[in-house]
């Protein structure tokens, strides 16, 4: 019987801090200020301009049908993933897996407030409900 283990893998970033702290005690200082650009660089590859994360092509997709999803749920009404992916036409052919992870998304997005739709369960049944304007 063979037992697989899986680690986390380590950062670029936290190899090249070590690779610093070798060549600092060899005494290489130019090695050290490449090394350090090199860090530098790690941390502004997936940055824009105003030094937020770039958004991936599937996280616009996704943030466009978590909109339409919000604009199409009323106020009061009790969905199932299914329901939505009823109701919303871009997704008529998700899975309800797919459909249930926006909606997760929806509820966590907001930082310290409700988000935009709130879970509930009813007899084993997943619900969602549309939270105020």
């Amino acid at each position: 019987m063979t037992t697989t283990t899986t680690s986390k893998r380590t950062p670029k970033a936290v190899h090249f801090a070590e690779i610093v702290k070798v060549l600092e005690a060899a005494n290489r200082p130019e090695l050290v200020t490449v090394m350090e650009h090199e860090i530098e660089l790690l941390a502004n590859k997936n940055k824009t301009k105003s030094g937020e994360k770039r958004m991936t092509a599937t996280q616009k997709e996704n943030a466009g049908i978590k909109v339409e999803i919000y604009e199409a749920m009323e106020l009061g009404v009790k969905y199932t993933c299914a329901d939505i992916a009823k109701l919303v036409p871009s997704l008529n052919d998700a899975s309800t897996s797919r459909v249930s992870a926006l909606l997760r998304q929806m509820r966590d997005d907001v930082e310290g407030a409700s988000g935009q739709v709130h879970r509930t369960c009813d007899k084993g049944k997943t619900y969602f409900e549309k939270v105020g304007e």
